[in-house]
């Protein structure tokens, strides 16, 4: 699971560091859940767009009109 915040996801990249510099953390999780935390992940940013086209729904329009030269009829 990524990070909710780059203020998280960047807290979670410097535990990894220090986690494979075999120092203590904070956390004591894995490697592997820190990588996944510290990562960008696809998913993570795919929904923050989600979130954002969600939020704007009723001014984003997209496509042509029946009529324009580009219009496309589905069908």
């Amino acid at each position: 699971m990524p990070s909710k915040s780059e203020k998280q996801r960047r807290f979670m990249g410097a535990e990894l560091g220090r986690l494979r510099e075999g120092k203590e953390t904070e956390t004591g999780m894995s490697e592997e859940q820190l990588s996944d935390y510290a990562s960008k992940s696809e998913t993570f940013v795919l929904s923050l767009i989600d979130e954002y086209l969600n939020k704007h729904d009723d001014k984003l329009k997209c496509g042509h009109k029946k009529g324009d030269p580009d219009h496309i009829e589905n069908g």
